[in-house]
């Protein structure tokens, strides 16, 4: 009798772990790819089948064995994704830099889409009203920005550049070209629209990213020509 009040048990807490990971996961507290929810649905399974030794049911145990089984290889695709989220230096101040808005999963994924470059002097990033065909991050090196025949600024490490067309191929507010040798991150237009053909999600959170980027520079802009006016003006 009390063998049979523990498994009853049992498949009442499989029951509200399924109930409360599924309430979790409507209520935007659980992420569906988490590895809580397949933790709790796990658990839930597990219960509900360990439950089914009081009255044994076929139909639901053959759906809880293929719950349990589900859940362990969702874990293990888990732990093996995590494994490759690794940044090495260079990845790691990209990410600390412009990227801490997505998690470590999607930007593992925007990384893996581009690829890493030497940059030799004189070569060019962007052109003034061309299409920008790739985003590129310094790690090293210097760039200057030309506006017509005007040096209106120089780029050095951390610096996103084409972050402003690179969704879009919109044309190029700048050139910007390589003064010093660097070490750069570069990821093309193509590459970007096949990564958001695949995650739409991961696009949009991009553009966010980009467009902070991009609100920094102009502050940034906007702060240096404001002190030239005040020079000009003593």
């Amino acid at each position: 009798m009390q063998g049979s009040l523990f498994l009853d048990g049992l498949g009442l807490l499989g029951a509200a772990l399924y109930l409360g990971s599924y309430a979790g996961l409507q209520f935007g507290v659980i992420r569906g790819n988490s590895a809580l929810y397949t933790i709790l649905n796990l658990a839930a399974s597990l219960a509900v089948l360990t439950s089914l030794f009081s009255q044994w049911n076929l139909s639901s145990a053959v759906i809880q064995t293929s719950w349990v089984v589900i859940s362990l290889v969702g874990l293990t695709r888990l732990w093996l994704l995590q494994r490759r989220l690794r940044f090495d230096d260079a990845e790691q101040v990209f990410y600390e830099t412009h990227l801490g808005a997505l998690r470590h999963i999607d930007a593992r994924r925007f990384m893996d889409a581009g690829e890493w470059v030497d940059l030799a002097v004189g070569e060019g990033l962007t052109t003034e009203g061309a299409p920008v065909e790739a985003l590129f991050f310094l790690v090293g090196g210097e760039a200057r920005v030309m506006a017509g025949s005007q040096e209106v600024a120089r780029l050095g490490e951390g610096a996103l550049i084409g972050e402003f067309g690179v969704l879009t191929r919109a044309p190029a507010s700048a050139t910007v070209e390589i003064t010093r040798p660097a070490r750069a991150f570069r990821i093309t237009a193509d590459a970007l629209e096949t990564l958001g053909d695949r995650n739409g999600e991961l696009l949009r959170q991009l553009s966010f990213v980009f467009a902070l980027s991009g609100q920094a520079k102009l502050a940034t802009s906007n702060a240096r020509l404001r002190g030239s006016s005040l020079d000009a003006a003593r």
